[in-house]
């Protein structure tokens, strides 16, 4: 068999010279190849070389580089028999290795762990005739990426530029794209789709499970808002809070509250969570048109109408806070998380709505009476639990 090792020089110095090394004393008094790439896709051609040369021979290839190297290596040899590719990974990215679960980088570093190597087939990706192994990347970025490495090797650009212009030339030239996906030789119908659940078991939502916490109004930040996508459930909303929650997280609280975007004068939402407040036997939510209309709201409602608790919908200032007997942000990961205070450090403010520190007693039991519900200990009387079988 003959043993060709394929070396970008443009990786890591200080791995080139250990691999060097490592190859004069693993294969000493035996023939081997070592071949240098000089330019983008050279290393296909090389491969391509030997490919050719396997019918005759069997051909063992080191791959000496990173993720673009193996890629241009396995266009060269793919679908070709009698030749048989290593991977020693010195480049800058070697994302390829997140396909060998077991395995770290400086596994493939040491020759010595390629003795009696045991061949083994993988599946390849094709698109638009380019080979990989691991992933392929398509659309607006890989244009840039194209016409930016086009560039560089016609025209003397270094740094930033030629991406600059890359994009620049994309943006003149993009157009739309239709790709088809194929397994072995069944196309797959753009009309199917598989529909897949994940789950798992998971703590409570907040460090200390149902117990009572502390928010803090951020006037500097809006995570949702008239006209917006707050009503709807989507990952963007979430992205929309995060510098909120940090900032309310470094200041000490669980949690930021938002007022309503508009005048900064009425309770919008506890992070993403609905609000409510509990006084003189009455639940009380906001009326917001920026809020998601959350369910596990609606479920609470349900069943304080249920225990004979008047249930109101409106909007509700700032300074009502200061009358609550009760409150808590309530949502599916939650279902509710009572509230301690909530801190208006802007106007020097606290509203304290838990004087024992302790949850409520209306909160202790709806909280109690929907959860039942959702395992099953409770009946079930409105029809919300459905049996997956």
């Amino acid at each position: 068999m003959k043993t060709v090792f394929i070396i970008n020089p443009r990786t890591d110095r200080k791995k080139q010279y250990r691999l060097m090394k490592e190859i004069k004393m693993h294969f000493a008094g035996q023939r081997i190849i070592i071949e240098k790439t000089i330019r983008p896709g050279f290393a296909t051609f090389i491969a391509r070389k030997y490919a050719f040369q396997a019918q005759k021979e069997p051909i063992h290839i080191y791959v000496c580089g990173g993720d673009g190297t193996l890629h241009e290596v396995i266009n060269g040899v793919a679908n070709t028999p009698n030749v048989y590719v290593s991977i020693i990974p010195i480049g800058t990215g070697n994302d390829f290795i997140k396909s060998f679960d077991a395995l770290s980088i400086d596994d493939f570093l040491h020759l010595e762990n390629y003795k009696d190597p045991i061949p083994m087939d993988i599946d390849l990706l094709k698109v638009n005739g380019e080979y990989a192994i691991n992933t392929i990347s398509f659309g607006f970025d890989v244009q840039v990426a194209k016409y930016a490495n086009h560039m560089k090797t016609k025209l003397p650009l270094k740094g930033i530029v030629p991406y600059y212009m890359g994009m620049l030339a994309t943006l003149l030239h993009n157009s739309v794209q239709e790709y088809r996906l194929q397994i072995d030789d069944q196309r797959l119908s753009l009309q199917e789709y598989m529909f897949v659940v994940f789950v798992t078991p998971v703590g409570p939502y907040f460090k200390g499970g149902f117990s009572t916490n502390p928010y803090v109004i951020i006037r500097e930040f809006d995570r949702a808002a008239p006209h917006g996508t707050g009503i709807y459930k989507v990952g963007g909303n979430y992205a929309a809070s995060l510098r909120a929650n940090k900032k309310a997280h470094d200041l000490g609280y669980s949690c930021e509250f938002y007022l309503d975007a508009k005048e900064k004068k009425y309770i919008d939402e506890c992070g993403a969570a609905n609000f409510f407040g509990i006084k003189d036997n009455t639940y009380i939510t906001p009326k917001s048109s920026s809020i998601l209309p959350s369910i596990t709201n609606k479920s609470l409602m349900q069943l304080a109408e249920d225990m004979g608790i008047k249930v109101e919908r409106r909007p509700i200032p700032e300074e009502e806070l200061a009358t609550f007997e009760e409150a808590g942000a309530c949502g599916t990961a939650a279902v509710i998380s009572p509230i301690e205070r909530i801190d208006d450090l802007e106007n020097g403010k606290s509203y304290v709505i838990s004087k024992d520190g302790k949850p409520g007693p209306i909160c202790t039991k709806l909280y109690n009476k929907l959860r039942g519900i959702q395992y099953g200990d409770e009946p079930d009387t409105h029809g919300w639990v459905t049996i997956v079988e």
